[in-house]
């Protein structure tokens, strides 16, 4: 498990080794009592382990902020071991049970999960001040069948170019425009082909979504997949 900081946040990244080793962990270990109620009724197992997982890289993250921890890389059972992740609650969902930004009881900052096979992230502000979103997306994840109904018309100009095509951007732009979302929406529906992402240089993006233009980060690629992280 890996802690990272930028200027604005910290990124927190479990790999998919740690993800499939948590079935051998006992979730109360990690999980506080809410989120054991919430892990039961998740039916399919890949979803219930993408969910602990989150719930981890999460904990981790505001562990990390709140005590003035460097970016380090540490096992989970040290992790497990050093702090007490199952008296961390982690809320999501408000009183009609619609999905919200996650954050800890009573803590005014507000974090941001992401997860897929693979991989899951999380990000936490360094100011309360800051509203934030991240998405881990795998490469080859987004088809040219897509393009019509996600993209704006703009958007699907620059990615019908075969070159464009060939180095994965309609996945990290698909991923700037969930990650925005979530830095930024708190009622309305995910439309992406209503949000609008524009190449900024060097892996960075400008992102106009609900009359909002914020910026958002590539901050983590390899050959499978990136991260990406939008402030506003």
């Amino acid at each position: 498990m890996q802690t990272r900081y930028f200027d604005r946040f910290l990124l927190a990244t479990l790999s998919a080794d740690e993800t499939t080793s948590l079935a051998a962990v006992e979730p109360s270990r990690y999980l506080a009592p809410s989120e054991l109620l919430r892990d039961e009724s998740i039916s399919l197992p890949s979803a219930r382990r993408q969910f602990r997982a989150g719930r981890i890289a999460l904990k981790t993250a505001i562990l990390a902020v709140k005590n003035s921890r460097e970016a380090e890389t540490i096992a989970l059972e040290d992790a497990f071991r050093r702090d007490d992740y199952a008296a961390l609650e982690i809320g999501s969902r408000d009183d009609r049970n619609r999905g919200v930004a996650p954050k800890l009881c009573d803590d005014a900052s507000r974090g941001s999960i992401s997860h897929i096979a693979t991989a899951a992230v999380a990000a936490y502000p360094l100011s309360s001040d800051d509203a934030l979103g991240c998405d881990v997306v795998e490469f080859g994840s987004v088809r040219r069948n897509m393009l019509d109904l996600f993209f704006t018309e703009s958007e699907r100009a620059a990615l019908n170019e075969p070159d464009v095509w060939a180095t994965d951007e309609q996945d990290v732009v698909w991923a700037a425009k969930e990650a925005a979302y979530k830095a930024v929406s708190r009622e309305l529906p995910f439309k992406p082909n209503l949000i609008e992402v524009e190449p900024d240089g060097d892996g960075r993006y400008r992102v106009r979504v609900e009359g909002v233009e914020l910026p958002a980060f590539v901050v983590d690629r390899d050959q499978r997949r990136a991260v990406v992280v939008a402030v506003r």
